[in-house]
């Protein structure tokens, strides 16, 4: 039988594999697979096991850092909200990563589950990545005494109509790049 995220979790299921040995497994091919999809099953499947370790944590915590494949970091964080909240809220470096350099769902997952958690930090963090977003010129500049006054559903708003329409800017940069690609804009 080949080594596959199916197979490992299979195994785990049928109780052949304990919850370290399944997971160990799991790791080692997110780590060393080349094949994108089968790390993103692991990952998936490792949600589903449930390992509840620092040493997992850290790897996830660094696929959300570090991997170029946004599936992967997406995931990643939804198995640390799943089975970590206590260690993401100490993980400052990873809030401050994503707050930093994602601007996609990853992001939005983030702000829904800071919202839950602390939405007076939430709040503060929404304050400042608009304020990225003004400087970058991606949305009209609003005072900073304006800014704080808002609500956090309003800057929330905000955030996510930001994301929405760099989404759209991408699909339309992607379609006038290659002619044959769909455009959903101009059916008929």
């Amino acid at each position: 039988m080949s080594l596959t995220p199916q197979n490992v979790y299979l195994d785990y299921t049928k109780k052949l594999l304990n919850k370290i040995s399944a997971s160990d497994l799991l790791i080692s091919l997110i780590e060393n697979s080349k094949s994108e999809q089968i790390r993103l099953e692991s990952v998936h499947f490792l949600k589903e096991i449930g390992p509840q370790n620092l040493n997992v944590f850290k790897i996830l915590e660094n696929l959300i850092i570090s991997d170029l494949n946004e599936p992967i970091r997406r995931a990643a964080f939804d198995v640390i909200i799943k089975l970590y909240n206590r260690e993401i809220k100490a993980s400052s470096n990873l809030v401050k990563h994503v707050i930093k350099n994602e601007n996609g769902q990853l992001l939005i997952n983030l702000i829904e589950f800071l919202s839950k958690v602390d939405k007076s930090a939430c709040k503060k963090m929404l304050v400042n990545k608009i304020k990225v977003f003004q400087n970058l010129n991606y949305i009209d500049s609003l005072d900073n005494e304006i800014l704080e006054k808002l609500s956090f559903n309003s800057l929330k708003n905000i955030a996510f109509n930001y994301i929405f329409k760099k989404s759209l800017e991408a699909l339309f940069f992607r379609s006038q790049k290659n002619p044959l690609a769909f455009d959903s804009f101009n059916l008929e």
